[in-house]
């Protein structure tokens, strides 16, 4: 095994071509993830990811240093995790190397904090964290606010979605409405749109909830639906009924 001039490091093309006497390629794929050369850490040679900066054993070969580079490294691009991911096994090709995306997964858990109605506080739990650590340690709960924030975008994307798919309807868009009034004699709208998809499925969207301000007179209750109708561009022929 030859050194470099600093005595230090040790070159990893220079290290797979000593451990083997059959031709073969001199330097894998996976090396291009890391520094050129080993550095030596309590007389072990180890690598170093150019990434994240980590120490990795080199002695059982270029898995670890690939597995690395495919699920655990925090500071790289998913283009690259799924170039270097291989299948599990080639008896079973179809089921590739999990690859952690931290973005899929906040999306995935914006979504089921609105489906789940989950109080943005409860992210900022100090259990919450050591328990997401358990599951994927490079995955960083971000605080309420931001949480917030991006339900909201969440939000808009999906009524995009549905103004979309309601401009493109063949079939009419009825809407229903409710009003109740909560202890603190505050009052509030629902507005309910039900209509047939283009598979011939019967929906209904809340697509209006809104405080509706005191007194419910008729003149208020035309104003904020004139108000929802604008909002979501529905033209429509009103029917009033018990």
């Amino acid at each position: 095994m030859s050194s470099t001039a600093s005595g230090s490091s040790i070159s990893h093309d220079s290290m797979e071509l000593s451990t083997s006497q059959t031709p073969r390629r001199t330097r894998s794929s996976v090396w291009e993830h890391y520094e050129k050369n080993l550095v030596d850490v309590d007389g072990d040679l180890k690598a170093v990811c150019k990434y994240c900066g980590i120490h990795l054993n080199t002695k059982s070969g270029t898995s670890s240093l690939r597995g690395h580079i495919a699920i655990a490294c925090p500071a790289i691009s998913t283009p690259i995790r799924q170039k270097n991911s291989k299948p599990l096994s080639v008896s079973n090709p179809q089921h590739n190397l999990f690859v952690f995306d931290p973005q899929i997964c906040h999306r995935e858990m914006i979504k089921y904090i609105i489906h789940a109605e989950i109080p943005f506080l409860k992210f900022e739990y100090p259990y919450v964290h050591s328990w997401i650590k358990t599951l994927q340690p490079t995955f960083k709960v971000r605080d309420r606010q931001t949480i917030r924030n991006d339900c909201l975008k969440k939000y808009l994307e999906m009524k995009r979605e549905l103004q979309v798919e309601l401009r493109n309807l063949d079939s009419h868009v009825c809407l229903t409405s409710d009003i109740w009034t909560l202890s603190q004699n505050l009052g509030y709208m629902v507005v309910t749109a039900h209509y047939i998809d283009a598979e011939f499925r019967i929906k209904k969207k809340i697509i209006w909830f809104k405080e509706l301000e005191y007194p419910h007179s008729g003149y208020a209750i035309e104003e904020e639906l004139l108000k929802c109708l604008a909002d979501w561009e529905i033209i429509c022929t009103l029917t009033y009924g018990s």
